[in-house]
């Protein structure tokens, strides 16, 4: 260590300095007096002015309001900038961040900022509250942004796309076709909307509107709406807020139609007997047998 220390004074040494070093060392016929001058010069003075100055120069660096420091490995390299100061509403507590290795910049310009959101709360001029409370409630907000954003059309899409039976199971062929039907009756209304702006009156207007379509695709069309935004009001499976804080389908699902094949009688005998000798000799028999099994079905 004293040999390091003898290094770092030669090297901050003037050349005059560095001469009477060296004849010291080689024993040139230098005066005890010089000698001694010489040494004391370079062991003393120099010494105290170096430990001054490295004194001086730390405290220099140190901030007068809060703390960066380097957070070092045991290789010796850094690991972290960690950033303290004194927390402005309960004395004896501090409030501190970390920040990677490459952000020693960030650290010091974090530290500026909370320092001015202190001075402002010390002035009455805006409430302080601690940098974790401040970074969830600007994720929220940011959320709440995004979500206000979320196209109608998008996310019924999405909706289809991961539509399931109500056991789980995927749905088949024709179900998905259905289903894809069901939601072209009533996207064209609502597909430049965004989720956020589709209310009651809105959906009252294509409710109330004439609907082509026939009475049981108009039926099934709005239990389709009123599941996918009934969807929209849960949370998501990553915790995720949901996107509507309520369902606008406030509306009752229009009941089944009558069917038409009510009005029709049943076959008579004597017509049960002309159409099983319409049929070929070998499926005879199989109109007879289902005829009365329909009838038992109906018991």
């Amino acid at each position: 260590m004293r040999f390091y220390t003898r290094r770092a004074v030669i090297i901050k040494m003037t050349t005059i300095q560095q001469k009477c070093w060296l004849s010291g060392i080689l024993g040139f016929n230098l005066s005890q007096e010089a000698y001694i001058q010489c040494t004391s010069l370079i062991y003393g003075d120099v010494m105290h002015q170096n430990r001054y100055s490295q004194k001086k120069q730390s405290r220099k660096a140190r901030s007068k309001w809060g703390t960066v420091i380097a957070r070092y490995s045991k290789d010796g390299e850094i690991v972290a900038w960690q950033v303290r100061y004194p927390h402005p509403t309960e004395s004896g507590k501090r409030v501190q961040r970390q920040f990677k290795p490459w952000q020693e910049l960030e650290a010091r310009k974090w530290l500026e900022e909370e320092k001015y959101l202190v001075d402002l709360q010390h002035k009455g001029i805006l409430t302080w509250t601690h940098p974790t409370l401040r970074k969830r409630e600007a994720m929220q907000e940011d959320d709440k942004t995004k979500r206000d954003k979320v196209k109608f059309c998008d996310y019924v899409n999405w909706w289809e796309k991961n539509y399931r039976l109500p056991n789980g199971e995927d749905v088949a062929g024709g179900t998905r076709r259905n289903l894809h039907v069901d939601i072209g009756h009533f996207m064209p209304f609502f597909e430049n909307l965004l989720l956020t702006e589709i209310t009651p009156m809105i959906i009252k207007e294509w409710y109330d509107a004439p609907h082509c379509e026939g009475p049981w695709a108009f039926r099934r069309s709005c239990m389709r709406l009123k599941a996918v935004l009934e969807s929209a009001t849960k949370a998501g499976l990553d915790g995720s807020a949901s996107l509507l804080q309520f369902n606008p389908f406030i509306f009752h699902i229009p009941p089944a139609p009558r069917s038409s094949r009510i009005d029709i009688p049943p076959v008579t005998p004597h017509e049960l007997r002309i159409l099983a000798e319409s049929m070929p000799t070998y499926t005879r028999l199989s109109v007879f047998f289902f005829h009365f099994s329909g009838r038992f079905a109906m018991r």
